[in-house]
């Protein structure tokens, strides 16, 4: 069940349609039997005021570095599949926000990795037997 959270400035909804779009294809196309996986994976949106970010001690607001954050969880984030993310990800971000070459470095992704006893869903462990 991949799940990812992208930290950026608000977005207007058309462009989180396309965004969801574009960043559930990147997701499912690391992983075996992509469209398995497409109907589990979730996009979280998170509007971040650039009041609210500061890179090396300046306010994005007040002229300071753009900063994107992206976390990812999932259960088989092999180094394989990081180092595609990664670059696939960061490209598709930098494109979409228009970023050029040198600020690619404001895009952040943090990868977590969580096992069947780290995660439930509808109250129960992935590593407790399914229940009606």
């Amino acid at each position: 069940m991949p799940y990812l959270c992208l930290y950026s400035a608000e977005l207007p909804l058309e462009r989180k349609r396309e965004l969801a779009a574009k960043l559930t294809d990147e997701l499912v196309a690391t992983l075996p039997h992509p469209e398995v996986h497409r109907a589990r994976t979730t996009i979280h949106f998170v509007a971040t005021d650039a009041s609210n970010v500061a890179v090396g001690g300046r306010l994005a607001s007040d002229g300071g570095a753009t900063d994107l954050r992206v976390d990812i969880s999932d259960r088989h984030l092999t180094l394989e599949r990081r180092v595609l993310l990664a670059h696939d990800l960061t490209k598709l971000l930098a494109e979409y926000f228009r970023l050029p070459d040198e600020e690619r470095r404001c895009i952040k992704i943090l990868f977590r990795e969580y096992g069947e006893d780290d995660l439930a869903v509808g109250g129960h462990l992935l590593s407790q037997p399914h229940q009606h």
